[in-house]
């Protein structure tokens, strides 16, 4: 890619960390769900103006053919489909507040929903994991001044990124 920008910085970083960034390893069904993720926040990770000028290299250089900014992974139980999402989430913060600079906005929410409370506290510890991995609760680098089961706030360098887990179960 001929951009060396803080956009596809971003983008790289959050790649790398989906591929080798965390104690627990990848297997098929979450590369092939972290493959789609990368593609649905290819716009947010290289900001709006980077995307407007190098967005089209990326998808030709990929070959993806459909962009969107949903993402859906269904699978069995027991298969991986909350870890899998909580390292998107956890990634995305990171390469967000790791490379703030070229971003046009001061805050950013990223809202899980779940089946349930008992799953929205298991994604919640899940997310809460991933991003202890990532060093992301050292207080000498990111504050963080709002830490709930249901909410969660980090900040740095004037952006702040704010996580909430919602049981969302349809039947209620």
């Amino acid at each position: 890619m001929a951009n060396d920008g803080h956009g596809i910085a971003r983008f790289r970083k959050f790649e790398q960390l989906l591929e080798s960034g965390f104690s627990w390893g990848r297997h098929h069904f979450e590369r092939m769900f972290h493959n789609k993720c990368l593609v649905a926040l290819a716009p947010t990770l290289f900001g709006e103006d980077e995307w407007a000028t190098h967005g089209s290299d990326l998808i030709h250089e990929r070959g993806w053919t459909l962009l969107s900014k949903m993402v859906i992974g269904t699978a069995p139980r027991r298969f991986g489909k909350s870890v899998s999402l909580a390292k998107v989430v956890a990634a995305l913060a990171y390469a967000l507040l790791a490379h703030r600079a070229g971003l046009n906005f001061t805050e950013y929410n990223i809202t899980v929903f779940s089946t349930g409370k008992r799953a929205s506290i298991l994604l919640s510890n899940y997310v809460k994991k991933f991003l202890t991995e990532l060093g992301l609760f050292d207080k000498d680098v990111y504050n963080c001044p709002k830490k709930t089961e249901e909410r969660l706030e980090l900040e740095k360098d004037g952006l702040t990124v704010i996580f909430m887990f919602v049981p969302a179960n349809p039947d209620t």
